[in-house]
């Protein structure tokens, strides 16, 4: 069994809904939702919380899971998230010990499919990848996009092309931010790298694939309604 850490990012930053963190869904704050994703998953040895975040902090202490009080040059909207992840990570290990993989949960996404977690964990062990991260189709092919200039659409460079089919595009997909699980070795190696580089990733980069819509990442008012409807259905259970 591989010891591994589970990490809740959570600032208290946000534009696009501002505090989303703790806007309250289904009578939770949305953070909540994530901590207790992590707390049923069974492969996360540890579970804590990143946040410079007090009201934040103070809810995942509620929940009873460990806080990692993120220095805030950490938390700015432009900070890079392994930052975050490698700051948890030596604090962690400073009282326990090694770890040995490394799991990025977002405190904005309040639905994710149930097992998610264990099956990203799962498949890092047993590919021997340096990353493993959840992706979903494009609801819309990128292959199509525009840009504008004024009231003109451009067809976007480098990614626009002329064909009305679906089928004859090359399906694309995007990571759906619901489980990000890293080896210690590739996060730790690139410790030093240029800010907003991925190389944390690693080389060996695998995806579990998930159908459109299972994942809510919250990004605006939108997302959370839909969120809401999702977590609100009785028989259904998303988390």
């Amino acid at each position: 069994m591989k010891n591994t850490l589970g990490v809740v990012l959570a600032r208290g930053g946000s534009k696009g809904v501002p505090r989303k963190n703790l806007v309250p869904i289904c009578g939770k704050p949305m953070v909540a939702w994530t901590i207790e994703a992590g707390q049923r998953a069974q492969t996360l040895s540890h579970l804590v919380l990143s946040t410079e975040d007090p009201e934040i902090a103070s809810t995942g202490r509620s929940l009873g899971v460990k806080v990692i009080e993120r220095p805030d040059i950490m938390a700015t909207d432009t900070a890079p998230m392994d930052w975050a992840l490698r700051h948890a990570l030596e604090t962690v290990e400073a009282e326990t010990g090694p770890i040995d993989f490394v799991v990025a949960l977002y405190g904005c996404v309040p639905v994710r499919r149930p097992g998610i977690i264990d099956e990203a964990v799962n498949k890092l062990d047993a590919s021997g990848a340096d990353s493993v991260e959840t992706y979903t189709c494009f609801a819309v092919p990128p292959q199509w996009s525009f840009t504008m200039a004024g009231d003109r659409p451009i067809p976007l460079e480098g990614c626009h092309k002329a064909e009305y089919r679906r089928q004859n595009l090359v399906p694309a997909y995007y990571p759906d931010g619901a489980a990000l699980a890293i080896r210690r070795s590739a996060l730790m190696n690139a410790k030093g790298e240029p800010p907003g580089s991925d190389s944390f990733l690693g080389r060996d980069r695998r995806a579990v694939i998930q159908e459109y819509g299972i994942t809510v990442n919250v990004d605006n008012l939108g997302d959370l309604l839909w969120a809401e409807f999702l977590l609100a259905r009785p028989s259904k259970d998303n988390t």
